[in-house]
């Protein structure tokens, strides 16, 4: 169907054809050609195109919902009294609800489905003043596995083989009180379903035969996921029978209300991310207690991530229990953990950002064999008797031959000496801690990430003379004054001492060779950085602008093969590459040493660049500024550079003054995004510099506007 000249009154409900969307508020009342402007509908890679509400074949308007390749589908789209200004987040759960269908005669097919719901760039002209609503939100659906969906009660089943069934939805709707609090009903999930005169055990959870992926609409990415239909359901607890085999991925994601789940298994998967974000206790402002008996467990990385309100946990494993990577990070209200003897392996972060600062200790089971970095940040740890892998030393938790310090025991130990011979110290191993000194031996060789992350306690540090690399984060937030940096040490790594705000002194020695991004960002009390002849890299604001200062804060020294400083631009040795760019007071509007005045007063940091400067690539920048001023021989500009310029909301100008543009290169990240405003100085020349820059293909995400001397408001910025 390409046209209609049918009127349809506003706000009607519309028969029309599978392949076209919903046609309503907003448009036109006489419609000549059908553009789409409002709606949602379902496209599959098998050839069905189907739309909520309700779809049945042309031929055979009885037909259960089982949809085929070939047929052609009518449907029914009843918005009537609906708010469409938000339709994005609106009908997108009604689109889902297409996948569970209350009469429970809903087949899919195996294939990809896509349901879009939102509104056109057409419709954004016609009023709405939300730019999501220009696009919109799809959710990318792949059925795995065919199967017959039914219901038993609120619950609905998913057929699985001769056998099982997968409980993949519940359609309990939760009690809305006076008060305002909601809280829905005890749940007890069957063991067993009779379907077709056929009992089914109930095995899995959560529908892992059919993924929803809502994507960007702006640069394609995944920002929303989930399995099954149990998303912002309401339950007062939840209880989860024997017969259970897989709890599966986003399973139980978002529920909400729980004052206690109680699981008893046999042998149980927990997949990832299955319980996330889940909330717990709201109505009765009880603790949210999980309870799960087991004889085999393995809980997946980020299973209950960021249940913040649940407090109380307690397992029960006869045979092994595995805890993987994040499985309770973000669990900050956390109080209790009860693990069994068998519990043998606590992956990366396991408790991270657990108890928050109330008073929390994990007790490592005698079995356990493994633990990963930066189990905990906040809680406190003990070694249970008869543990053979790990031992307490100094306070510290540490392998049993004394090679690996995992964690300092307890938040409150003043002092922190890693014992000599230990040569490895995990990432996050006193994060959180509040020592006020520490002192590492000549035998650890590297300073791991987030070592001492975020204590500001921290006065002084000894570094051993066998330490070759400091990792990311390693002092972040410290409270050191001065620091030595050993000359064995060859890497600083991103964001090391960053925001360590009272240390003002630091020695570089020769034989460093890289300074990773933002090393010291935010040391604002460092008047002097020496960087050694030695070093071969330094990245993005790897230290403080000084702006109080007319000179430099950053000094390189001479003789070094990669860079040659002159003044406050730093270039490759002999040539005019700009290496690093060095903001400070003097380039600020209207202090410039440059006595042309051109940039306006009221415009915020901004430069000119010598014409020393020919070439522009992946250029460093200390400091702020979102003025620049390019020299006349400009030769070469690669967009990697802009969005240093460009990082702030009010987006960056640059300046040309040269006739002709330079070559601009694009090493860029194109689904990062930038706003940059392009003054040239002649008009004529404005069609060429639109040239360039649009042949440097940049992304959707940037913008770029070129302006001739007409079409700004002042004539000074040349």
């Amino acid at each position: 169907l390409l046209s209609a000249t049918t009127a349809y009154s506003e706000g009607e409900a519309v028969d029309v054809r599978a392949s076209l969307e919903y046609i309503g508020a907003g448009c036109s009342k006489e419609v000549k050609i059908c553009e789409p402007i409002l709606g949602f509908y379902v496209e599959s890679s098998t050839g069905t195109v189907i739309c909520q509400y309700a779809a049945y074949s042309s031929s055979d308007p009885g037909s259960p919902k089982t949809f085929k390749k070939g047929k052609t589908y009518e449907v029914k789209l009843d918005v009537t009294g609906q708010d469409l200004t938000n339709l994005c987040d609106m009908d997108m759960e009604k689109a889902v609800e297409l996948l569970h269908d209350k009469d429970g005669k809903l087949i899919l097919p195996k294939g990809t489905y896509t349901i879009k719901a939102g509104m056109t760039d057409r419709a954004s002209k016609r009023g709405t003043n939300s730019r999501k609503n220009a696009f919109f939100a799809t959710l990318h659906i792949n059925v795995g596995v065919e199967g017959e969906i039914f219901a038993v009660g609120n619950d609905l089943f998913r057929t699985l083989g001769d056998n099982e069934a997968v409980l993949i939805g519940n359609t309990a709707d939760a009690k809305l009180f006076s008060t305002g609090d909601i809280e829905g009903e005890a749940w007890d999930i069957p063991a067993s379903v009779e379907y077709k005169g056929k009992k089914r055990s109930v095995t899995v959870i959560g529908d892992d035969g059919m993924v929803i992926e809502s994507m960007d609409p702006d640069d394609g990415s995944i920002y929303y996921e989930r399995y099954g239909g149990f998303y912002g359901k309401v339950f007062s607890s939840i209880h989860i029978p024997s017969s259970v085999k897989k709890i599966s991925k986003y399973a139980l994601a978002g529920v909400h209300g729980m004052n206690e789940v109680r699981i008893d298994a046999k042998k149980l998967d927990i997949a990832n991310e299955a319980f996330a974000g889940c909330s717990w206790g709201i109505a009765s402002g009880k603790p949210g207690k999980l309870i799960i008996s087991a004889a085999t467990l393995n809980i997946a990385k980020r299973a209950f991530y960021g249940c913040s309100l649940l407090q109380d946990i307690s397992i029960k494993a006869t045979k092994s229990l595995k805890i993987r990577d994040e499985a309770f990070a973000g669990c900050y209200n956390l109080l209790k953990v009860k693990l069994p003897e068998k519990t043998t392996y606590l992956g990366d972060r396991a408790f991270y950002d657990c108890g928050m600062d109330k008073k929390l200790t994990i007790t490592i089971p005698s079995g356990v064999r493994h633990i990963g970095e930066a189990l905990v940040n906040r809680a406190a740890v003990k070694v249970a008797p008869g543990n053979k892998a790990y031992k307490e030393e100094n306070g510290l938790l540490i392998s049993a031959d004394g090679k690996t310090v995992v964690r300092v025991m307890s938040r409150k130990q003043k002092e922190i000496v890693v014992p000599d011979g230990a040569t490895t110290i995990l990432a996050g191993a006193f994060a959180k801690s509040k020592a006020e000194s520490l002192i590492i031996p000549d035998s650890v060789t590297s300073i791991p990430d987030e070592m001492i992350y975020g204590d500001s306690k921290l006065k002084t540090v000894k570094l051993g003379s066998g330490i070759t690399s400091i990792g990311k984060n390693a002092f972040y937030n410290s409270g050191l004054t001065k620091l030595v940096i050993p000359a064995s040490v060859k890497t600083i790594g991103e964001g090391a001492f960053c925001y360590s705000k009272k240390l003002a002194k630091v020695t570089l020695k020769k034989g460093l060779e890289e300074i990773a991004d933002r090393a010291f960002a935010g040391c604002y009390k460092i008047k002097s950085l020496v960087i050694p002849n030695t070093v071969k890299s330094v990245g993005r604001g790897f230290a403080p602008t000084d702006y109080v200062r007319k000179d430099p804060v950053v000094t390189f020294k001479s003789g070094n093969p990669a860079y040659e400083q002159d003044g406050f631009e730093v270039f490759e040795p002999g040539t005019g590459d700009l290496k690093v760019l060095i903001v400070s007071d003097q380039m600020k509007a209207g202090e410039l040493q440059d006595t042309d005045e051109w940039v306006k007063a009221h415009f915020s940091y901004a430069t000119r660049l010598s014409e020393r400067v020919k070439r522009i690539g992946d250029t460093k920048i200390l400091g702020y500024v979102n003025y620049v001023a390019m020299p006349a021989g400009l030769e070469s500009l690669d967009v990697a550079f802009l969005p240093s310029v460009c990082d702030n909301e009010e987006g960056g100008t640059l300046i040309f003054v040269g006739e002709k543009p330079p070559k601009i290169t694009n090493s860029f990240d194109t689904r990062k995004g930038f706003w940059l405003t392009v003054v040239v100085k002649r008009s004529e020349d404005v069609e060429a510099y639109r040239k360039a820059f649009a042949d440097a293909g940049l992304g959707k995400n940037q913008s770029v506007t070129v302006l001739g001397p007409d079409e700004i408001d002042s004539d000074d910025m040349f």
